[in-house]
C-alpha cells in the first residue's frame, strides 16, 4: 500500500512539474504572437487572453480564456491549457501586435479643470441670435373718473367704483348744426352686464347725473341733460358698452383742454374754460382716455349714435 501511495506521489509532481512548465509560456500569449499546431501546421494569431488580471481563487470560477484568429480570419477562444495543447510558439506579428495594444490602452481620465468666471464666454451661434428686445410701452395715462348722483338721498344700484373700475375711454362729439353736444362714455363689459351699466344712468330710480374725468391734460365736469342709451360693441377682444348723453351747445362745460397749437391764438394764462354756445366754431373735442393716445384698453370704433 505504502509503494503505492509513493508512486501516486510521483505522479502528482510530474503533472504539477508539467502545468509549471505551460505556465511560463503565458508570456507568449501576447498580441500578434503566431502559435502552430504540431500536427496540421495551421497558425494561430493570439489577439488577447481574458480573464488574466483575476486572483487565482476567482481565476476557479472564471478561468481565463485566449482569443485569436486563425489563418481564415475566423475568431475563437479556448481555455489557455487547450489552446497550449498541441501548439508551439512561431513568431510574431508586429503590425497586429502594435494595433492590439493601441486598441487595449487605458482610456485616461479626463483632468479637472478650473473653470474661473473671467474664461467663461457665452457661445456664440450665428444661427440662433440673442431675441431681440421688445421696445417698452408708452407710458398709460391716469385718468380718473368719478359719477354723483342725481338724488342726494339715493345711490344707483350699480356700485361707482364698478363703472370706474370698467371705464375705458370718453369722446366729446360737438354738433353744432343741430345744436348739442354728444358726449360718450366707453365700459368694459367683461365683468358688467349691458343691463347693468344701462341702468345706472337710465333707470327710472336714482340714476348718476354727473360724471367727472380728470388726467394729466384734462378737468372735465359733465352734467347731462339726456340720456340717450347704451349700445353694445363687439370685437375680437370682447364686448363694450358705449352710452350716450346730450348737452345743448350753449352749456358750458367747465375744465380745461390741452394747450393750443402754435398757429392758433395764444389762449389766456392759467386754465381755459372750454366753451360751446351757438353756431360759433368750436375746438377740436377733447376725449379723454386712459391711455395716452385713445384708449385704456386695444382700441374701439364707437359706432354713431341712432
Amino acid at each position: 500500500m505504502s509503494k503505492n501511495v509513493k508512486l501516486k506521489k510521483k505522479s502528482t509532481a510530474i503533472v504539477e512539474q508539467e502545468v509549471d512548465t505551460r505556465d511560463e509560456r503565458l508570456e507568449f500569449l501576447l498580441p500578434g504572437h503566431i502559435w502552430r499546431r504540431v500536427d496540421t501546421g495551421q497558425l494561430s494569431t493570439v489577439l488577447f487572453v481574458t480573464n488574466a488580471y483575476l486572483t487565482p481563487e476567482q481565476q476557479q470560477k472564471f478561468p481565463p480564456q485566449v482569443v485569436y484568429v486563425d489563418a481564415a480570419g475566423r475568431r475563437t477562444s479556448a481555455g489557455v491549457e487547450r489552446f497550449l495543447k498541441g501548439r508551439v510558439f512561431e513568431s510574431v506579428n508586429p503590425d497586429i501586435e502594435k494595433r492590439v495594444e493601441e486598441l487595449l490602452e487605458p482610456i485616461p481620465e479626463p483632468e479637472a479643470e478650473s473653470v474661473s468666471s473671467e474664461t467663461v464666454r457665452p457661445e456664440h451661434r450665428d444661427e440662433d441670435p440673442a431675441p431681440e428686445q421688445a421696445p417698452a410701452a408708452p407710458a398709460r395715462s391716469q385718468v380718473d373718473i368719478s359719477f354723483e348722483s342725481s338724488s342726494n338721498q339715493q345711490m344707483p344700484d350699480l356700485p361707482q367704483q364698478a363703472l370706474k373700475d370698467a371705464f375705458l375711454q370718453y369722446e366729446q362729439d360737438p354738433d353744432l348744426i343741430n345744436g348739442f353736444i354728444r358726449h360718450k362714455l366707453l365700459f368694459s363689459l367683461a365683468d358688467l352686464s349691458l343691463d347693468q351699466v344701462r341702468d345706472a344712468f337710465g333707470s327710472p330710480g336714482a340714476v348718476y347725473g354727473t360724471f367727472r374725468i380728470k388726467n394729466d391734460q384734462a378737468n372735465l365736469n359733465i352734467e347731462w341733460d339726456e340720456f340717450q342709451g347704451a349700445f353694445p360693441i363687439i370685437d375680437a377682444d370682447g364686448t363694450y358698452a358705449s352710452l350716450v348723453f346730450l348737452t345743448p351747445a350753449t352749456t358750458k362745460i367747465v375744465g380745461t383742454a390741452p394747450t393750443a397749437p402754435a398757429e392758433a391764438a395764444p389762449a389766456p394764462a392759467g386754465d381755459s374754460p372750454v366753451t360751446f354756445e351757438g353756431q360759433a366754431a368750436a375746438p377740436a373735442a377733447p376725449v379723454v382716455t386712459a391711455s395716452p393716445v385713445v384708449t385704456a384698453a386695444p382700441a374701439v370704433q364707437v359706432a354713431p349714435a341712432a
